[in-house]
């Protein structure tokens, strides 16, 4: 079985700057291989990507090689919409590795895309704080070495 997106390994010791509004953070830079490897490679060119089975349209987040509506293995990659609404969020105070503990205070949010699956990732909120079942739009954070982080905003 392949380790879902939050379980794969993590290349520790490689903390790297971001850029723009996420500028005083850094990152862990995930193993880009197994099912998250088609996610990463969305990612990196603008683009999130969400399976989708070809048996019964179930669309689903994080990668999995089985859909786990019909346990079909007949699974394809589809672009979603990057819009959605705000489902949950939590401000993280305090840093569970010491990779991320120039990110505290940061903001993980769960959210509902358009497309009915839901998705956990960072929320920006310079513009606005996050606010449960409001409009969210998604942008992605370059970062070196290709990698582009999934962050939602209020839009």
């Amino acid at each position: 079985m392949v380790p879902c997106y939050w379980e794969t390994p993590m290349r520790e010791s490689k903390m790297l700057p971001a850029d723009e509004s996420v500028s005083a953070k850094s990152v862990i830079l995930p193993e880009a291989s197994g099912a998250v490897q088609m996610f990463w490679q969305g990612a990196a060119s603008g683009k999130l990507l969400v399976q989708r089975c070809q048996h019964c349209g179930h669309i689903w987040h994080p990668p999995s090689d089985v859909c786990g509506k019909c346990q079909s293995m007949n699974i394809d990659w589809v672009p979603a919409s990057g819009k959605g609404v705000l489902y949950s969020y939590t401000k993280v105070q305090h840093a569970v590795h010491a990779a991320v503990q120039s990110w505290i205070p940061y903001i993980l949010c769960m959210v509902e895309l358009d497309e009915g699956t839901r998705i956990l990732s960072l929320f920006d909120d310079a513009k606005a704080p996050p606010l449960i079942g409001k409009t969210v739009a998604l942008r992605f954070q370059k970062m070196p070495e290709g990698l582009q982080l999934p962050i939602f905003f209020h839009d």
